[in-house]
């Protein structure tokens, strides 16, 4: 008898996919460009050791970040879906256990990730042919990454097995492994820690916090902290084993359908009254929404999307005066601006990214597209009821969030003594200000077109923010490298002094490339939204496409109004 049957399985399974080996390799080519953009930009004027501990600390970030989210992603919807679409009820109707299911699914979501996280540790241990870090770190760090790797794993399993949704569980997963990795170390900031900071007040919180562990790792931290390290790796892998074991012990009961009783019933409704509003409420909306755009009604009819948008921003300005007052004058610092501004900006990229691409994802999965086939609405208000409700959503956040980072950078700029470097420095904000303005465009363009095609809406999510936000960084690492050659082959070839770019060359080639990436993914996705659409949403129910109407016409007789053209 096989021990673990669906284990078996599923490692049978992998060891076939091609996508094991594209990420394997994947994985190390980029890790690869990393060190070698680090190398080439880096170089002159550092020493080896100096290099290779700037290097380390680069790859160091980039994979702790992958371990961190990757997990999470790739495990949110694995027993969700299986609920959802009533198959994990029929695994239990044979011999299996609780522990051979969720053990499965670890299995085949894991072994992919670790194959990735392992082809980077050749290139994460090439600092050491420059000195600046010892092995003993190397090896510290390693370990701390598949601790990391872990916790996500196991959040993600955890929380797909108590919820039906696969965004809910993502969203639960995350959220937990972001509270575990900065605020206990915004609360060690806040005191002077000693030399074990696990055994002082809320010290367990820091023994929880994968990245209390990856920055312990270090020789400088490792040095007074070791035991605190090796506290928080047995910490971090006892946690995930507690929450495989509660999966594994609660998922032969979650998957049922249970009777609701009248307290659940009673939660239900006022839960729906509050989200949706009361029968005058809702009433009111629609007639005020319905008229302008039917799909801007049935896409905005929770009205607590905005909501959650600014609860979150003022959950960041709590945060932000809480530090104010915990750290006092040192808290007004350019770099607590600037990072301030980064991480709000970053955060409504990727909110408005996953947020466009599950709007279509759902509606296709739930054959709300099929309404289409007997409605005479044509594509372009479709996606302009979509645009506009995601407008309501997330435009006055997107222009607040604008006007605290010009905030940030004046204060900023008063600050420092002087003003030589205003003019220049005023520039790549306009330009980055500009550039996430942009962003914010192109990524709801990109996540309507791969909600609609990609098969899971996690994946559409994935695909939006990896080719605006990802493709345009590669493509400028790409750009540094072809530059770097070209002032070795110069001096080569000429035997004098290297080509100059000049200071400006490479953030305006940063933001030249960003600026069409962005536009080359509008022209596509905006010109494939409109001609397939109904082709798309045909095709899953098997029916005849119908003629297409030119982009902004009606069939003759219907009353509604054009919708202005999509800028």
């Amino acid at each position: 008898m096989t021990v673990l049957p669906i284990v078996e399985r599923e490692l049978r399974l992998i060891s076939r996919r091609r996508s094991t080996f594209q990420l394997r390799i994947g994985a190390a080519v980029v890790a690869a460009l990393g060190c070698a953009w680090i190398f080439a930009g880096m170089a002159d004027g550092m020493t080896p050791a100096r290099l290779g501990h700037s290097m380390f600390v680069f790859l160091t970030t980039v994979s702790f970040l992958y371990c961190l989210f990757a997990g999470v992603h790739s495990t949110a919807d694995c027993l969700s879906q299986e609920k959802r679409e009533g198959t994990l009820g029929l695994l239990f109707l044979t011999d299996l256990r609780g522990h051979d299911v969720v053990l499965g699914k670890l299995a085949s979501t894991s072994l992919t990730l670790a194959y990735g996280l392992l082809a980077c540790f050749p290139i994460l241990s090439l600092p050491l042919l420059l000195g600046g870090m010892s092995a003993g770190q190397f090896w510290r760090v390693a370990l701390a990454l598949l601790c990391t790797l872990s916790m996500s794993l196991a959040a993600g399993i955890f929380a797909s097995t108590y919820s039906w949704q696969g965004r809910r569980a993502a969203m639960l997963a995350m959220g937990w492994l972001l509270v575990l990795s900065t605020v206990p170390l915004m609360a060690m900031a806040a005191t002077s820690p000693g030399a074990n900071p696990v055994f002082e007040p809320l010290g367990f919180l820091l023994a929880l916090s994968p990245s209390f562990a990856t920055m312990a790792a270090f020789d400088t931290f490792y040095a007074n902290w070791s035991t605190s390290y090796w506290i928080a790796v047995a910490s971090q892998l006892g946690l995930s084993g507690a929450a495989l074991l509660a999966a594994s012990l609660a998922v032969p009961h979650r998957w049922q359908d249970r009777p609701e009783t009248v307290r659940s019933q009673s939660w239900r409704e006022r839960w729906k009254a509050w989200k949706l509003g009361n029968h005058r409420q809702r009433a009111e909306f629609r007639s005020k929404l319905l008229d302008r755009n039917p799909f801007f009604w049935l896409s905005s009819r929770e009205r607590l999307g905005p909501a959650w948008v600014w609860g979150y921003l003022g959950l960041v300005a709590c945060g932000w005066v809480w530090g104010a007052l915990a750290v006092g004058e040192d808290w007004f610092d350019p770099a607590t601006y600037v990072t301030t501004g980064l991480l709000l900006c970053l955060s409504l990229k990727v909110w408005i990214g996953s947020e466009a691409a599950r709007r279509f994802a759902d509606d296709r999965a739930a054959g709300a597209l099929e309404l289409l086939f007997s409605t005479p609405m044509t594509a372009r208000e479709v996606i302009q009821g979509h645009f506009m409700a995601m407008r309501r959503q997330f435009l006055a956040p997107v222009i607040l969030t604008t006007l605290l980072c010009v905030l940030f950078w004046t204060v900023s700029a008063a600050t420092e003594a002087g003003s030589a470097g205003w003019g220049w420095e005023g520039l790549m904000i306009a330009g980055y200000l500009a550039l996430f303005l942009f962003d914010t465009h192109t990524l709801t363009w990109t996540g309507f077109w791969q909600g609609l095609v990609s098969r899971r809406t996690n994946w559409a999510g994935f695909y939006t923010l990896f080719f605006v936000m990802v493709v345009p960084t590669l493509l400028f690492i790409l750009l540094s490298l072809v530059l770097a050659l070209m002032k070795f082959v110069w001096m080569v070839l000429f035997s004098g002094p290297a080509l100059s770019f000049g200071g400006w060359f490479m953030p305006v080639g940063y933001f030249a490339i960003c600026f069409a990436t962005n536009a080359c993914l509008i022209s596509v996705s905006r010109t494939r939204l409109l001609r397939r659409l109904r082709e798309i949403a045909a095709h899953d129910f098997g029916y005849a496409v119908p003629p297409m109407d030119p982009p902004g016409e009606r069939p003759a007789g219907t009353s509604a109004a054009v919708p202005p053209r999509l800028v």
